[in-house]
């Protein structure tokens, strides 16, 4: 205990806040938790066992690749309005996801159990927006691009009908 402040340090000496630890905390005893709240944010566990963050400006995840809090970057925000952000700060949108480039980059993947891609956003080498969709053989069936050739090789294609008989059908 540090008399000149009333801060208590475990492990250091010299406690610059109200409780200081250098080292691990652990907390063992079963129902124990710890909880951290003021009334602009929170963390806790509530009565189902799920873990509770809030932020009263919104919330943010923040890693690096390397050690230290200094070093941090965000890579997910969530504001107060609900929108939730990958890549951005400042989503505009329910979900806003910003590519890490501006070209040959993929954006989102959406994958099966395996970990198998089944579907893809992307940009391509000239900024491009490109739909990609995966068959069970793993090929490209599907391929929309806004600035190149598309094309569909999973079967008939319907237009205004959901059981084209032909390659084509155009319902009229």
């Amino acid at each position: 205990i540090e008399t000149d402040t009333g801060n208590v340090g475990i492990g250091t000496t010299t406690p610059s806040e109200k409780l200081e630890v250098d080292g691990n905390i652990k907390i063992t005893t079963s129902g124990s938790e710890l909880q951290f709240v003021n009334h602009s944010v929170g963390a806790y566990r509530d009565a189902s066992n799920r873990l509770m963050i809030s932020g009263f400006g919104g919330v943010r995840f923040q890693a690096e690749a390397v050690s230290g809090m200094e070093n941090q970057a965000t890579r997910m925000v969530i504001n107060p309005n609900g929108n939730v952000g990958i890549g951005t700060t400042s989503p505009s949108a329910r979900l806003d996801v910003s590519a890490s480039a501006t070209t040959s980059v993929d954006i989102a993947h959406f994958s099966n159990s395996n970990d198998v891609v089944k579907a893809k956003f992307s940009l391509s080498s000239n900024s491009s927006g490109e739909l990609s969709l995966i068959d069970g053989d793993n090929n490209t069936d599907v391929f929309i691009s806004s600035n190149s050739d598309s094309y569909l090789n999973g079967g008939n294609v319907g237009i205004g009908t959901t059981t084209p008989s032909a390659k084509l059908e155009v319902a009229s």
